[in-house]
């Protein structure tokens, strides 16, 4: 579980290019050796079939896995994800303001992941420099009062 929470926030950091690019990457290794076994198969034999060429490795799921997230929280440098609580909201217009003062940061990304009894959770990936209580107030005419705060959850009451 932890490896999924770790896959999808370096996934919302990088976004859907990178992930497709992943995949697409994938398929095209596929269907290489696809066609090389109908070839070998063809022939009568499964001596058609050849390895990988020395700078194409073997293709791996879980190493390629692995890598690939090294390699892109090393590219996502500083950035975090918040999950941030907010509520309670008196219309869904409000929850959409929120969520546009969030995009207005800069680099942020922001997504809504449940809105339900007039409270909101939204995941924003924000620079690790960015106070982000600070800057939603600053870009909101709401008045928040900070029920709970750690480096990676805010939960905040309307007032």
């Amino acid at each position: 579980m932890a490896e999924a929470m770790r896959l999808g926030r370096v996934l919302f950091g990088v976004g859907l290019r990178e992930t497709a690019r992943l995949i697409d990457e994938g398929a095209a290794r596929l269907r290489r050796f696809a066609e090389q076994r109908e070839g070998a198969l063809a022939g009568g034999s499964t001596a058609g079939l050849t390895a990988p060429a020395v700078d194409e490795p073997a293709f791996d799921p879980g190493t390629r896995l692995a890598t690939e997230l090294e390699r892109l929280e090393a590219r996502a440098g500083a950035a975090r994800l918040i999950h941030l609580d907010v509520g309670p909201l008196a219309n869904f217009g409000q929850l959409l303001g929120i969520q546009d003062a969030a995009s207005e940061i800069d680099g942020a990304q922001v997504g809504i992941e449940r809105f339900s009894n007039r409270r909101a959770q939204l995941a924003v990936q924000v620079d690790d420099t960015i106070d982000l209580l600070r800057e939603l107030e600053l870009r909101t005419d709401l008045e928040f009062t900070v029920r709970a705060r750690d480096r990676d959850d805010l939960v905040l009451d309307l007032g």
